[in-house]
């Protein structure tokens, strides 16, 4: 039974774990397409360089 209370006690770090860098990857996931967007409205608002512009996937 004392084994038992380990595994627990294990699976229960790893999912403590498992969320928070899931938590972690959505805040940066968050930031990274704040940038993006400031990205974009910056390149809307620029002058033509001569280059063609490439749509971005979605």
């Amino acid at each position: 039974m004392d084994n038992l209370n380990y595994l627990i006690s294990a699976l229960a770090v790893v999912a403590v774990g498992i969320l928070g860098y899931l938590f972690y990857l959505t805040q940066r996931l968050r930031e990274l397409r704040r940038d993006l967007a400031a990205l974009d409205e910056q390149r809307a608002g620029a002058p033509a360089s001569g280059t063609p512009a490439v749509e971005r996937p979605r």
